[in-house]
């Protein structure tokens, strides 16, 4: 599933970098669990996006100016097809945020 969150942000990448958003992708590492991450930070929120091979998925949203959490959700998936439904939508609301 580590695939998925890659290339939901490389199809994504050019509409971030239009925008005013900094992004970090961090891929897996040999050995150890195998996992990926996609940081967007931007002067009000900072979102974390992390997804381990097995199917679980983690999306993290925070006031840049506050702290406050404004979203958090834990998912797993059994199959890619859900995975990247979910990442369309997480598309959605960041651009909404951003």
């Amino acid at each position: 599933m580590v695939k998925e969150l890659i290339s939901w942000f490389e199809d994504n990448k050019q509409l971030w970098s239009d925008s005013d958003v900094d992004f970090e992708v961090r891929k897996p590492e040999s050995g150890g669990l195998e996992k990926a991450n996609v940081r967007l930070k931007t002067r009000s929120i900072l979102a974390s996006i992390t997804a381990w091979e097995e199917g679980a998925l983690e999306l993290i949203v925070m006031d840049n100016n506050t702290g406050e959490e404004l979203i958090s959700e834990d998912r797993n998936f059994k199959n890619p097809e859900d995975m990247r439904r979910f990442l369309g939508d997480i598309r959605d609301r960041l651009n909404k945020l951003l």
